[in-house]
């Protein structure tokens, strides 16, 4: 299959590193299960010894299934094979289910990583799911501790905070949760926003996890929310950004490809 990209022989950048990876790594038969969001679920009980992902709260083959007398009154729903497909409802008394049944079927219908360079989304067996919708006693937004585990180790944070609002931003922290001056020119960076940032209070058991959970991996990013005192596993993700992740320091770029050891 032609994804239209070049494989670099000595890979120096993370981005060449990442395109590498998918095409030569020798855990790629283990990537399928931790990309498939419902599959996710079993192979974080079998590396941390418990089901650490977001509660699933019905998994259906088909979006004609879904039912809405069966689910609470605030959800998402998921498809289980790619990236941004989800539908939030927060009442069931005003939300449109056939119009998300459109959308789950739509992004059903069509197989996802062939042009962003990740084929092992195409070993997939498509579903969709409705999941539990976390949110904080004091409604303040669930934000996104994403940690950057090179070979084997997390090095790195990307907290995505204020999703979908004015503020929203992508701060990049170290392991001390020191703010670094990585900046991607492909999401907002807000500096001046930072003393928000809302810091994860149990990182030493993300740690822990994305630890236990990068083990056959020589990159992969752990995606964790932390909500009411609890750390939930969002996703593992092979390739951020379809490795055309951008910096405004190209050096970046060759720092994180000097971190990640093939």
């Amino acid at each position: 299959m032609n994804f239209g990209i070049e494989i670099k022989d000595n890979p120096r950048t993370f981005q060449e590193k990442l395109i590498w990876l998918q095409f030569y790594g020798k855990s790629n038969w283990l990537k399928p299960k931790c990309s498939d969001k419902l599959g996710l679920h079993e192979y974080a009980l079998e590396m941390v010894g418990k089901d650490i992902c977001v509660p699933v709260i019905r998994e259906y083959e088909s979006p004609a299934d879904i039912l809405l007398d069966e689910l609470p009154n605030e959800f998402i729903l998921k498809t289980n094979h790619g990236s941004g497909q989800f539908v939030i409802c927060k009442d069931k008394k005003g939300f449109d289910l056939e119009g998300a049944k459109k959308k789950l079927a739509s992004w059903l219908s069509m197989p996802y990583g062939v042009k962003s360079c990740e084929p092992h989304y195409l070993y997939i067996k498509r579903r969709c799911y409705a999941e539990t919708l976390l949110k904080n006693r004091n409604c303040d937004p669930v934000d996104n501790y994403k940690l950057f585990c090179f070979n084997g180790k997390p090095k790195l944070i990307q907290m995505e905070c204020d999703l979908r609002t004015p503020n929203e931003r992508f701060h990049f922290y170290d392991m001390d949760l020191k703010l670094t001056d990585i900046c991607r020119t492909d999401h907002p960076s807000k500096p001046h926003l930072a003393k928000f940032d809302v810091l994860p209070t149990r990182l030493d058991l993300m740690k822990s996890y994305a630890e236990r959970l990068a083990v056959p991996f020589k990159f992969v990013r752990v995606d964790f929310y932390e909500v009411n005192g609890e750390v939930y596993l969002g996703e593992m993700t092979f390739v951020p950004g379809a490795a055309k992740l951008n910096f405004k320091n190209p050096n970046v770029s060759i720092q994180l490809g000097d971190m990640l050891k093939l």
